[in-house]
């Protein structure tokens, strides 16, 4: 469950001021010195045309004139973008003013702070698990050490268990990539399993291809960690690895040991890009997200995967996110976004809202709330029994402002997904697996789907 609500992103956002982004400290800092007051402004360009040499030229040449604009009206442009064709700049409110009057200009934008993925981590929130009996979690429930039980429990209810449920097809040589916060890329379970090779990828390179970030703390910073490790896993773990669940379930927990699960992903033979875009104050920029949506263009990714939201009051095609993606979809990627964890009442947030995006609520799959004694199922007096592909009533749903509603549903409530026990990792607590969920689960696991549809 990992969205945040209620952030403006859009035209009427103020400009980013958090020291972590090095845009907004250069605007701060030249405030600071007495000249007129700074702003950072996204500058989307008119289209062009279809993606062409001579569009490529054209674009070019606009780019080139609006930057001589900005020169002459005393700013400074910080970056450039083709796929959505953006310029990142720095200069007065006058010069915006004047940048917007160009012909070769569709809107200026400020770069507005989006919100990050919030992380409550139902696991470990206040209400701590009750006490089970031994007999109440049967053999079902779990594996053995020689026999692993298949996780997340989605991958059973979405008949992807293993590559012969997918008629083969497994994402083997599509790029998918998740915009989320960082995660550990040398994890064993991110390393190829040689069921899932290919000559592309052969056994034991990393699953995740390219790591690059666009937050501003670098990709060694300390993170929260638990979204990127929860779409990486949903993507592409490689089961690898087995986990003893009674290592990661609550100390009063009468869980036996011996209870081994392993982790793959709906994707498993798929070449992941982890774009880290929220840095550790869990906020990153329109110009941060731009950039990554435009390095995934560039480098050939053909899905993109958003478990991240807000719900902007209007709901409007000016949101520098969905201007973004749509440049995406129409460069021929498709692009997935989690609905939201706000209930199923016209709670859609953006960018799940976007007409071009595929918007995915989650279903329950309830085995880890047996696993984990969790939301008192295991009680004294209760049977320890479970009804899992029922919509949860957490996800998201009924109406956006523009009409649209839920494209499809997939497994979220709850699963266990890796993490890891390096402490930069503050989500993940110390343990290399969580227990997670939310659509910002049953989104990654669409967007594992897509590749093997590509596939």
């Amino acid at each position: 469950m990992r969205l945040v609500r209620g952030t403006r992103i859009g035209a009427i956002a103020v400009a980013v001021a958090l020291t972590s982004l090095p845009l907004a400290v250069r605007a701060a800092s030249a405030a600071a010195t007495g000249g007129p007051a700074v702003t950072t402004v996204l500058v989307f360009l008119r289209p062009v045309g279809a993606a062409s040499g001579v569009a490529r030229a054209a674009q070019r040449g606009a780019q080139s004139s609006v930057a001589s604009l900005v020169r002459a009206v005393g700013g400074d442009v910080l970056a450039t973008t083709s796929v959505p064709d953006t310029m990142t700049v720095s200069l007065s409110s006058a010069g915006a003013a004047a940048l917007s009057r160009s012909p070769l200009v569709a809107s200026v934008l400020a770069d507005a702070t989006i919100p990050g993925p919030s992380n409550p981590m139902l696991a470990r929130g206040s209400t701590r698990p009750g006490r089970a009996s031994r007999a109440s979690l049967g053999k079902a429930s779990c594996g053995t050490p020689r026999s692993p039980q298949l996780n997340p429990e989605a991958l059973v209810n979405i008949n992807d268990a293993s590559p012969k449920a997918t008629l083969g097809f497994i994402g083997r040589g599509v790029k998918v990539a998740f915009l989320a916060d960082g995660l550990a890329v040398g994890d064993a379970d991110f390393r190829r399993n040689a069921a899932y090779a290919s000559t592309a990828s052969r056994k034991g390179t990393r699953v995740i291809a390219r790591y690059v970030d666009f937050s501003g703390d670098g990709t060694a910073a300390p993170t929260f960690g638990g979204e990127a490790f929860l779409d990486a896993s949903s993507i592409a773990a490689q089961g690898n690895a087995s986990y003893d669940l009674r290592r990661y379930v609550d100390h009063s927990h009468p869980l036996p040991a011996g209870c081994d699960v392993r982790i793959v992903g709906s994707a498993p033979g798929a070449t992941v890009y982890a774009l880290k875009i929220f840095a550790l104050n869990n906020a990153t920029t329109g110009s941060g997200f731009v950039q990554a949506i435009n390095y995934a263009v560039a480098n050939g990714v053909k899905v993109i995967n958003e478990s991240f939201g807000s719900n902007p009051m209007p709901d409007t095609a000016g949101d520098i996110v969905r201007a973004a993606d749509d440049a995406a979809v129409a460069a021929g990627v498709t692009v997935v976004a989690s609905t939201g964890d706000a209930g199923i009442t016209s709670t859609i947030g953006s960018p799940a809202s976007d007409p071009n995006v595929i918007s995915v609520g989650a279903s329950t799959t309830f085995r880890s709330y047996q696993q984990y004694t969790f939301g008192g199922i295991n009680l004294p007096g209760e049977h320890g029994g479970y009804l899992d592909n029922n919509i949860s009533s957490l996800s998201s749903g009924g109406f956006a402002q523009g009409g649209k509603t839920v494209d499809l549903v997939a497994p979220g409530d709850l699963n266990w997904t890796l993490c890891s026990a390096q402490p930069r990792y503050s989500d993940c607590a110390g343990a290399s697996l969580q227990l997670s969920g939310g659509t910002s689960e049953a989104s990654p696991l669409t967007a594992g789907a897509a590749a093997d549809v590509i596939q």
